[in-house]
C-alpha cells in the first residue's frame, strides 16, 4: 500500500505530492494467524524494512 502526503520537494522547490511505500498489515495479520504466529518474523522484517523508506516526490522520484 502508498501512503501520499503532501510535502515540499527540494528539487521541484514547490510543495508536490510525494508517496511512501507500506505493508499491507491486513494481509500479515490473516498469515499470521493461518501459520499460527509464524509469519510475524516476516511481518516484523518487512515493516522494519518499510520504516526506513523516505517519501519520494511523484513528479521527479527525489526524497521529499
Amino acid at each position: 500500500m502508498k501512503k501520499t502526503e503532501m510535502r515540499y520537494c527540494p528539487s521541484c522547490d514547490a510543495t508536490m505530492p510525494c508517496t511512501k511505500s507500506s505493508p499491507n498489515h491486513i494481509l500479515h495479520i490473516i498469515l499470521s494467524i493461518v501459520t499460527a504466529g509464524f509469519w510475524l518474523i516476516i511481518y516484523a522484517l518487512v515493516a522494519l524494512q518499510t520504516s526506513f523508506r523516505s517519501w519520494r516526490c511523484q513528479k521527479c522520484g527525489t526524497r521529499c
